[in-house]
């Protein structure tokens, strides 16, 4: 599991041993497929009710064939993760995942994600300074750098949010964004944020070079929240590989 000691703190890297259970493997791959499945957005039901005309759900039709691919991918990030992770933090660590792709399937196909997953996914991540406090031994204190880490990820994405009123007089993302960026700063810190935001513009590029070539389409909407987690993957690979 280097790829966590790579990009995280040590919370993650006390969450993770050697020792292979093939039962926590197992009840990991079952956990994640079905959080990602009850969570994701059903076709069979009413979308999501949204009174700012930038969240409005786009014409993208959504599928079961999608459903299932975003369940599968679940299940597979939660069976490594339990196939090796400490017990006593595992449902912290499947929590995180299971919203995490969640919100990446509202973000992908609707442009605008739950509110309660998303403040779900904010209290998780803020519990991580009362989590690295027991593992740091220290029990009578909360682990301040979180918090720290978790009001520069809002202040960034919400001086984007502002200058974009101000200057371009159109909103350049949704507020759940910021507490989206809020709580992906608190779990892997402010720094790996920018970065992981970085490549995912990069990214966000790259898609929308070749959205334009192929289909012709001059006004694309660029989800934030799947770029920013394939901004973090995309870090650690290069990481890995320099």
């Amino acid at each position: 599991m280097e790829i966590f000691t790579i990009t995280l703190d040590d919370v993650w890297q006390a969450s993770f041993t050697q020792n292979f259970s093939a039962m926590q493997c197992c009840l990991g791959a079952c956990v994640g497929a079905a959080g990602v499945w009850l969570l994701s957005p059903n076709p069979h039901k009413p979308h999501l009710e949204q009174n700012d005309t930038t969240h409005q759900a786009h014409t993208t039709q959504y599928k079961h064939t999608s459903r299932y691919l975003w369940s599968g991918i679940g299940a597979f990030i939660c069976a490594i993760i339990g196939s090796s992770g400490d017990s006593t933090l595992l449902p912290w660590l499947l929590g995180i995942v299971i919203l995490s792709l969640s919100l990446c399937v509202w973000d992908i196909y609707y442009y605008a994600v739950p509110n309660w997953q998303n403040l779900a996914l904010l209290l998780i991540s803020a519990s991580k300074s009362i989590i690295l406090a027991h593992i740091l031994q220290d029990n009578f204190f909360i682990d301040i750098s979180t918090i720290y880490d978790l009001l520069l990820g809002a202040g960034l994405i919400s001086l984007v949010y502002i200058l974009g009123i101000m200057f371009l007089q159109k909103q350049l993302l949704g507020e759940g964004d910021i507490i989206f960026c809020a709580s992906f700063s608190a779990l892997f810190g402010f720094e790996t944020t920018v970065i992981s935001i970085f490549w995912g513009c990069v990214l966000a590029s790259i898609v929308s070079i070749f959205s334009r070539i192929f289909t012709k389409h001059t006004n694309i909407a660029i989800p934030l929240i799947p770029y920013i987690i394939g901004g973090l993957g995309v870090g650690v690979l290069w990481g890995l590989w320099l």
